[in-house]
């Protein structure tokens, strides 16, 4: 398997909590969701295969390619865009600004201790930890 499919198969482990954000339909989340799970729990032997329809279904959608193309793009860490950090931002005068937000802070990741969820990261410590939705268990820090 290339490093490209392992890429790819994370991608699709990392977008499954932010589908509802990215897709207005909530039937074409639970239906991109499922197929999503049932490929990334379809073990090591298909997983060039899986990665390859992973990237289909992904591609099928503006939002969902683009979320594709920001955790792909944030190589070798591959963290979903709303927990990358941002270059400083500057002001029209192309000073560096010297207050503001500065981007997401680091956060610590959980993920389905079965593999095919992950990529939550838990905003704060009082925010309990959510359970994986294929497995129905406590997601575990990664």
């Amino acid at each position: 398997m290339s490093s490209d499919d392992v890429s790819v198969v994370e991608v699709g482990r990392a977008i499954r909590p932010y589908l509802s954000r990215l897709l207005d339909d909530p039937e074409e989340v639970a239906r991109l969701d499922g197929a999503l799970s049932q490929l990334l729990n379809g073990g090591q032997e298909r997983m060039t295969a899986d990665a390859r329809l992973i990237h289909e279904l992904l591609t099928a959608h503006e939002d969902t390619q683009w979320f594709m193309e920001q955790v792909l793009a944030d190589i070798p860490l591959l963290r979903p865009p709303y927990h990358q950090r941002r270059s400083t931002p500057r002001q029209p005068d192309d000073r560096p600004s010297l207050g503001g937000d500065l981007g997401p802070v680091e956060a610590d990741r959980f993920a389905c201790p079965h593999g095919d969820y992950v990529d939550w990261y838990r905003p704060d410590v009082g925010t309990p930890v959510p359970r994986c939705p294929t497995h129905d268990v406590t997601l575990v820090r990664s």
